[in-house]
């Protein structure tokens, strides 16, 4: 298995990067301009680096280390990276958390509720 490292200017954890994300780059040579948007004529353009294993370095020189298995053309200066999340642990169910809810109408008229809607905000992980 290779290791890559990847070098940025900023850090790219400060985007929700994670260990476990998978690193991907689009090779900008195959991407055209239109209208002020950058798009690529088809998803072969797209080139899957790897799973991200860590993270490291300083101001100005941030790494990323992805794991990688295939053999691939490595992502130049100019190309544009971007990661998937994974999907078996960003959309796991809760688990160990419940809540209990008690609606009462004290008003003599007639009421309906008509829906009831939950936030849900990740506190720790």
């Amino acid at each position: 298995m290779a290791v890559i490292t990847l070098t940025f200017t900023n850090n790219p954890q400060e985007t929700g990067i994670a260990v476990g994300d998978v690193a991907y780059y689009i090779d900008t040579t195959n991407v055209a301009s239109l209208g002020g948007f950058s798009t690529t004529l088809n998803l072969d353009s797209v080139i899957q680096i790897g799973t991200v294993s860590g993270f490291g370095g300083t101001t100005g020189a941030y790494t990323i280390t992805v794991t990688n298995s295939l053999a691939i053309n490595l992502p130049t200066t100019n190309d544009y990276i971007f990661f998937s999340k994974n999907n078996s642990v960003e959309l796991s169910s809760i688990r160990g958390y419940f809540a209990s809810l008690k609606f009462i109408n004290d008003s003599t008229d007639y009421a309906e509720l008509f829906q009831v809607a939950v936030g849900l905000t990740q506190s720790s992980k």
